[in-house]
């Protein structure tokens, strides 16, 4: 035991001094390489910074699901139709007059919480869970989901997927670099395999790619392709760049008649969760992205005052 720990604490030694050293020895690049998953984090402590300064992202302000949906009726963007905003009994008394909603937090991330609902008799159907659930079992989970009894809620269109009136919409989420989309997850969260989400990563152009992995979720390639592939990069781009913004992720959906905005998130997995499901090249790829569209929005901020 005593051996196995020495090992351990020399290793770690060695992990953490040689590196130092070789960049003392010029042998090793000072800076790091770039990286998406660590620029995600860095941006959520930089508003934290900013937020106890009394100061906020401007992108910060579409966290809000509301104000998101104005923006994108501002842009010309097709938004789902609002039913209710409110408690969970408004939002679960709409969705049985409406016959089926969208029921999710107004400023929460993840799939926590959210119901794809239709009625089953006295019940409902839930399409994320793959399960029937009472109006007594919908208030337990989504209050086990909450941060507080104070979270708003929002019952809105449940928009299904091109080519059907009972499979909600496959997600496209658009991530976004200064406003250019710079790659895509395709989920599918009503996927009834193995009772599990499934994904598909791609690229702008909608070719697909492999992760070295990716947990909780089921790797499958071979997902339906968009069918708005055009419509869903306008979007996307369109909201992106009205945020003026680094980065920024842009959910949409589809249906027969083209791209709906979903919603806007300032920050995958709110900075705690995000894990590095790309692997150490593509982290990189798109970490220098990032810092591309980083450099011009403080290169663009700066004109304005090269001109006094």
């Amino acid at each position: 035991m005593m051996r196995w720990l020495f090992r351990k604490i020399a290793w770690s030694r060695v992990v953490r001094i040689v590196p130092e050293g070789l960049t003392y020895l010029g042998l090793r690049s000072r800076h790091k390489p770039p990286s998406f998953v660590e620029s995600l984090s860095r941006s959520v402590r930089l508003r934290e910074i900013a937020v106890a300064q009394g100061l906020d992202f401007p992108v910060w302000k579409y966290d809000d699901k509301l104000a998101g949906r104005r923006l994108a009726d501002e842009l010309g963007l097709r938004v789902p139709e609002l039913y209710a905003v409110g408690v969970l009994e408004e939002c679960v008394a709409e969705t049985r007059r409406r016959g089926s909603a969208v029921i999710k937090p107004l400023q929460r991330h993840s799939a926590q919480g959210v119901l794809v609902l239709t009625p089953r008799g006295d019940n409902f159907f839930d399409h994320i869970r793959r399960k029937e659930v009472s109006a007594s079992q919908l208030e337990a989970y989504v209050r086990s989901c909450q941060l507080g009894h104070e979270d708003v809620l929002i019952a809105e269109e449940i928009i299904f997927r091109p080519g059907s009136t009972r499979l909600p919409s496959i997600e496209w989420k658009m991530y976004c670099f200064g406003g250019v989309v710079g790659f895509i997850v395709e989920a599918d969260r009503g996927s009834h395999k193995r009772d599990r989400r499934v994904l598909q990563l791609r690229y702008r152009d909608f070719s697909s790619f492999r992760a070295p992995w990716v947990r909780g979720y089921r790797k499958v390639f071979s997902m339906p392709n968009a069918v708005h592939p055009d419509g869903l990069i306008e979007y996307a781009e369109t909201y992106a760049t009205a945020t003026a913004t680094d980065f920024v992720r842009v959910d949409l959906y589809e249906d027969d008649r083209g791209p709906v905005f979903g919603e806007l998130t300032p920050h995958p997995a709110a900075g705690y969760s995000h894990i590095n499901y790309l692997g150490r090249e593509l982290d990189c790829y798109f970490g220098d992205m990032w810092e591309r569209a980083e450099v011009r929005l403080m290169a663009n901020a700066l004109d304005p005052m090269r001109g006094e």
